[in-house]
């Protein structure tokens, strides 16, 4: 258990986006190709149910 009066560090919240950045240094918007340019999010996908059975 953990001691209810412990000095525990706030919890960060952080976008998928600053997580891989922190995680791999790899910034997920940056242009593939040129390395210079921004790619835009158009739309992001919804989650999936997957079927384990």
């Amino acid at each position: 258990m953990i001691d209810p009066d412990a000095n525990l560090p706030q919890k960060v919240e952080e976008t998928y986006l600053e997580m891989m950045q922190r995680l791999t240094g790899q910034d997920l918007l940056c242009c593939p190709n040129c390395k210079k340019g921004r790619m835009t999010i158009i739309k992001e996908l919804p989650n999936q149910l997957l079927d384990s059975t």
